[in-house]
């Protein structure tokens, strides 16, 4: 039991990691057994035995989880050296003979994983062998040695251990894997030595680096570079990493190895010589690259024996670094020198010249327009004079560089600096300073033009103040400026030209030794001001106000907003609004308008800045505000007119209402009244808060908006008893009504009598209107108009009746009488009135038509057409039961004649119409009339002479008087054609004979118009035309014979005029061309008058043709 307790009392000590669940159960049976307090002497006592064995079993069950725990470690660890350390341990703490047993087995395991971590290992030695990971830093063959190493530890030290105990060793896997570990090893003793004798073979061949030059030039970037072999300091890496490792290296390495702070600090030198040479060129400034040409050569040939001579193994290494840094060191004092003349003295000054503003441009202050100009010329010549410092010390400083570069000492037979190249340097900065004085120049006149042509407006808070306060004036009908652009724009000219003028006075370099007369001529003026951009800017400036300008427009544009203030008429715009029937609510919106205009322009900035321009607008401000006023005044006033209007409406009607309720009531209309105003009263009163409390609210806008005092006391008392008076009336009214409630029983009586009066009136009324009524048969229409009149008028009395008695019944609340008779007298009439309305109409229309001069019917007949559709569409509505009744058919055949004849007037209406056919148609209809130029012809005669009857014959003469319209037409136009045509004429082989041209086009027209006359004459309608047809027809016929015959003679004449004028013909027959000449000169003098007449188709030059053919 102590053996038990004190074997896990270790284990508790040693911590393994997840043995504190058994550790804590053994804890938990060690506690169990103590509690029960045994005394172990007491051999009496056998519980204790039982309590034992129970012990025991547990303690056996505990085992029995150390040792799945056991088993469970070494599970969990792949590394065989991590399994042996682990196994030792178990070992020195388990005592069990059965977890020692246990303990065996597992060696006996972990050789053979050890077996196939041997496996593991072979397989990656052939996998890395070729390319081994190695440490950082570590050279090619220490690092392969270190691995080769580290493979053969790994293995080593495990058999080691496994050697220890020899039951291992024994078995028949035992001998694969030891024979396996024999060939792994020698395997990795001979790669470490073939690595060790590949090194100490090329190890001469290393040191061959030693014999190149100390410095070398590149061929692709021309730079220096250092020359030492990489391959040198590997070596010595090499010597060093394997004399650590306790190789022995040769004796040639040892010497390298004892030399490697040597070649480090030449490397190091020369490598901070060429950095420091490459970075004193870096520091050149580009500028003076080409006058320092000379000098970077001087140091190259300081450096050309290290290219050269010099080597790695020669013992003048060191006064080479030395005379090389004594020359970078010089260089690097010039170079200093250079630049610091450059920055110091030539850039600085000109940056000082190029920022230099030639224009004071204060921002806190304000000044007239004479002030500016005297300003700007003061600060512009103390600049001047600034610049012309500047330039001569810049001059100055320029002369110094080249003075420092040409008296540099060389060492080398290389020649100085050349003069050409000084004198460009020179040109350079001294075109320089022309662009920091041309930059200064535009910074002067940019500055300037922002400052006075800024185009946005600025509020008055602005930091900068402006430079001129101008007043914006009211000038009906515009808005102006007070002084005016134009004159701001002379002062800021002024100001420009003294900014260029300045620059006279700063002379190039190279002149400044010549007379003054002579130095004017050689300033830097002219260079300057033929720059296009500073041209530009000036133009702009001298035009900046137009920039200014279109704000300031803008700006002035939106006062015009208020421009109806002062342009529109008051009266006219109220009485347009008063034209739309506005409501209070209207007025109230009107006058708040007018506040917020108000109140508006009362916020408009009393200063408003535009560029350099501050534009005072309290002036404006105050007109505006009075005009404003103005119209407040008017729609106030007109709204207070109206007010006291409603006011004397309200008044005038109580007082009248109350003169009505106090008549007397005699009889039933008194009655009826008296009711009527009462019930009037009683309507009234719902509705007159709608009108007192708008007319009150009308007040309290008008007291808001006008000054006190605006009333009169009239008017006041008015206002002030206007309520009080309403209900006085009110209780009046209701006085009445009590009154009459007492009185009304007389009235009843009077109404029940006068009813049964009408009762009989209406029944012999419906009687007389069935005998005598307007739709008796056979009755005329006339005679029935008149009827109709009359008893139209009696329905209306007794309607009146019937109204009055209605409303005492109603009044009384007795029992509505009914009279169907009177209804059906009044439908009747109605029917009636539907046609004997449109007979009077039609009769009435027809008539007026009648009296109309027949010259003005053409226009009409369209008026009238429209007319008559309309009553016959009215007529087609008439109800079916008047079909019947004579005037029905009588108003139907006024209408259809009439539109029957109305086609008829509007063919004789038209402008073919002529005498010939008037005539036609009064033989047609046997009748006589003059129509043709008797303005007082009228519509009646033709109305009268039975158009209707005769419409065939009488559209046939209107159809044939188109026709013939189109054959006059058509003459007319032939004769217009022909009546000026013209000969075309050409002059014949430069002898001054004409001959015509283009005669076929003539002669096909000229056969067209034939073939048009006779197809003419072939008309039915060509009657009043023919002999003037036939005669143009015979004109044209002749004029194409003639035409044919001319044009006959003028072939001939052509074809002999070419062989009589060739001279051989001529000479063989003389007589024939004797005969042809004396014909040649006829027709030139024939075609000389035939080319002044020009028309050939009138009697003249057809008569004069043929006397000639």
């Amino acid at each position: 039991m102590f053996t038990t307790i004190d074997q896990f009392t270790v284990l508790s000590r040693n911590k393994l990691e997840g043995m504190e669940p058994l550790v804590e159960e053994f804890s938990a049976i060690k506690g169990d057994f103590r509690a029960k307090n045994h005394s172990l002497l007491d051999y009496t006592n056998n519980t204790f035995d039982r309590d034992y064995v129970e012990f025991n079993v547990r303690i056996s069950n505990l085992e029995e989880g150390m040792q799945v725990f056991v088993d469970r470690s070494f599970e969990n660890i792949s590394s065989i050296r991590h399994s042996l350390d682990l196994l030792d341990r178990f070992q020195s703490i388990l005592q069990s003979e059965s977890l020692k047993s246990e303990l065996d087995s597992k060696l006996g395991i972990i050789f053979l994983n050890y077996g196939l971590e041997l496996e593991k290992t072979q397989q990656l030695y052939e996998r890395l062998k070729e390319d081994p990971p190695m440490p950082r830093n570590m050279p090619p063959v220490a690092g392969n040695i270190t691995w080769s190493r580290h493979l053969l530890k790994r293995i080593e030290e495990p058999m080691k251990r496994f050697e220890e105990n020899q039951n291992v060793l024994t078995g028949k896997e035992a001998k694969r894997i030891i024979k396996m570990y024999n060939k792994i090893a020698r395997t990795l003793v001979a790669f470490e030595f073939t690595w060790y004798k590949h090194w100490v073979d090329h190890i001469d061949q290393a040191k061959t680096g030693l014999q190149a030059t100390l410095i070398i030039r590149h061929p692709d970037d021309n730079k220096l570079y250092v020359n030492f072999d990489r391959d040198i300091f590997q070596l010595i890496r090499e010597a060093k990493c394997l004399d650590r490792m306790g190789i022995e290296i040769p004796e040639s390495a040892k010497i390298a190895l004892l030399q490697e702070e040597k070649f480090k600090a030449f490397f190091r030198q020369l490598n901070w010589a060429l950095q420091e040479y490459d970075r004193i060129v870096g520091e050149v400034i580009p500028v003076t690259a080409m006058v320092l040409r000379p000098h970077f050569k001087d140091m190259e040939w300081k450096l050309r024996p290290g290219m050269t001579t010099l080597t790695w193994t020669s013992l003048n290494i060191d006064p080479y670094i030395n005379h090389v840094h004594s020359g970078l060191k010089r260089l690097q004092e010039l170079v200093t020198c250079i630049n610091d003349i450059i920055e110091n003295r030539i850039e600085k000054n000109l940056k000082i010249v190029s920022k230099t503003l030639l224009v004071d441009l204060p921002e806190n202050s304000s000044f007239t327009v004479s002030e500016f100009v005297v300003m700007q010329q003061s600060h512009i010549a103390g600049q001047s004079r600034l610049l012309q410092g500047k330039n001569m010390e810049i001059e100055n400083a320029v002369n110094d560089l080249i003075h420092q570069i040409a008296s540099y000492h060389f060492e080398s037979q290389i020649e100085c600096v050349p003069e050409r190249d000084a004198a460009k340097l020179r040109e350079h900065y001294n075109h320089f300073m022309y662009q920091a004085l041309l930059f200064s120049a535009k910074n002067s006149m940019n500055a300037l033009k922002k400052r006075i042509g800024s185009r946005k407006g600025t509020n008055i808070l602005n930091a900068s103040r402006p430079f001129f306060e101008v007043d914006v004036q009211l000038i009906p009908p515009n808005v102006s400026l007070s002084p005016s652009l134009d004159e701001i724009q002379q002062c800021i000219n002024k100001s420009a030209q003294a900014v260029l003028s300045c620059y006279k006075k700063i002379v190039d370099w190279g002149y400044a030794s010549l007379p003054a007369e002579k130095r004017a001529t050689h300033t830097f003026f002219n260079r300057i001001t033929k720059d296009i951009e500073l041209v530009k800017v000036a133009l702009l400036l001298t035009g900046c106000i137009q920039g200014i300008r279109n704000t300031v427009a803008e700006y002035l544009d939106s006062f015009k907003q208020y421009d109806w203030l002062w342009r529109d008429d008051k009266d006219a715009a109220y009485d347009e609004f008063y034209g739309t029937n506005p409501t209070l609510e209207h007025y109230e919106i009107k006058l708040s308008d007018f506040g917020s205009i108000e109140r508006d322009i009362e916020r408009v900035s009393s200063i408003h800045i535009i560029g350099a321009l501050s534009l005072n607008t309290r002036h404006l401000k105050t007109h505006l505000r009075e005009d404003c006023n103005r119209w407040t005044l008017k729609y106030s006033e007109n709204l207070h007119a109206r007010a006291k209007l409603d006011l004397e409406s309200i008044t005038e009607y109580t007082r009248i209402t109350q003169g009505k309720l106090s008549r007397k009531v005699e009889d039933l209309d008194s009655l009826g009244f008296m009711m009527s105003v009462l019930r009037e009263v009683r309507e009234r009163e719902c509705s007159i808060d709608m009108d007192i409390n708008p007319l009150m609210d009308m007040y309290h806008m008008l007291e808001n908006h006008l000054p006190p005092g605006f009333m009169e006391k009239e008017e006041i008392d008015k206002k002030t008893v206007l309520r009080s008076n309403w209900k006085k009336l009110i209780q009046q009214a209701l006085a009445r009504a009590d009154e009459l409630s007492k009185t009304q029983i007389g009235f009843k009586r009077a109404l029940t009598r006068d009813i049964a009066e009408f009762r009989e009136d209406v029944k012999s009324f419906c009687a007389d209107f069935v005998k005598n009524g307007p739709l008796e048969e056979g009755l005329a229409p006339m005679e029935a108009v008149d009827r109709l009149s009359r008893f139209r008028e009696e329905t209306r009395i007794r309607e009146r009746k019937f109204d009055l008695y209605h409303g005492g019944e109603v009044l009384f609340a007795l029992q509505h009488q009914d009279y169907p008779g009177l209804e059906r007298v009044k439908k009747d009439i109605k029917l009636a009135s539907l046609l004997f309305d449109l007979y009077i109409d039609v009769i009435h229309s027809i008539n007026e038509w009648k009296l109309t001069n027949w010259e003005s019917v053409a226009s009409n007949i369209s008026d009238m057409s429209d007319t008559m559709e309309s009553y016959a569409g009215r007529f087609k509505k008439l109800p079916g039961k008047l079909r019947d009744y004579e005037s029905f058919t009588q108003l139907r055949a006024q209408i259809e004649d009439f539109q029957t004849i109305l086609p008829l007037l509007q063919e004789l209406s038209k402008d073919s119409i002529k005498s010939r056919h008037w005539d036609e148609v009064m033989k047609i209809c046997d009748a006589k009339f003059d129509v043709v130029g008797n303005p007082e012809f009228k519509l009646q005669s033709l109305l009268e002479a039975d158009l209707v009857t005769n419409r065939e014959e009488i559209e046939e003469v209107t159809d044939g008087a188109d026709k013939q319209l189109r054959i006059e037409s058509q003459l007319a136009e032939i004769k217009s054609q022909w009546r000026e045509k013209e000969f075309l004429f050409t002059e014949w082989k430069d002898r001054g004979v004409h001959v015509l041209k283009a005669t076929p086009m003539v002669v096909e027209e000229l056969e067209e118009a034939q073939m048009n006359l006779q197809t003419v004459l072939t008309m039915r309608h060509v009657a009043p035309f023919r002999k003037i047809a036939q005669e143009l027809l015979g004109s044209l016929s002749e004029t194409s014979d003639t035409l044919e015959s001319w044009v006959k003679v003028q072939m001939m004449w052509c074809a002999l005029e070419s062989v009589f004028t060739g001279g051989d013909i001529a000479k063989q027959l003389p007589k024939e061309a004797k005969k042809f000449a004396k014909v040649d000169k006829d027709w030139a003098k024939i075609m000389t008058k035939a080319s002044h007449v020009a028309v050939f188709s009138s009697s003249r030059s057809l008569y004069y043709l043929e006397l000639v053919f």
